[in-house]
């Protein structure tokens, strides 16, 4: 892997190396589209390079974020992402981008109080 990639994608390492469950074909899908779409990258190109950024950072959320991963998944329609002639990566990584940008926008926040012995 370039060195470019490594800087931008801070992530790439946690996400190419993450393990999920046989029967959850959809985050394995997911780490497939996001590595060939990172992979195509133009590093003379800032806006290319701001958006695979923040992909990467989408998609270590998915893997992080049992939250944000279960509203992904009710906004989409997993079985059309699945299928293996999907030509739609572009528009895919698009979505997931806006999406993670939505969710934090609108994330409540979650307050735990303690109470003292």
């Amino acid at each position: 892997m370039n060195n470019e990639l490594l800087t931008v994608c801070k992530n790439y390492n946690s996400i190419m190396e993450c393990e999920f469950l046989d029967e959850d074909t959809f985050s394995k899908k997911l780490v497939e589209y996001y590595k060939e779409f990172i992979l195509k990258t133009d590093f003379n190109n800032p806006k290319s390079i701001e958006k695979t950024k923040t992909l990467d950072e989408a998609v270590h959320k998915y893997i992080e974020d049992y939250d944000f991963c279960k509203r992904l998944k009710n906004t989409i329609d997993v079985s059309a992402i699945m299928v293996d002639d999907f030509s739609y990566l572009n528009e895919f990584m698009d979505y997931l981008v806006q999406f993670s940008y939505t969710y934090e926008k609108n994330k409540e926040k979650v307050v735990v109080q303690t109470k003292w012995i």
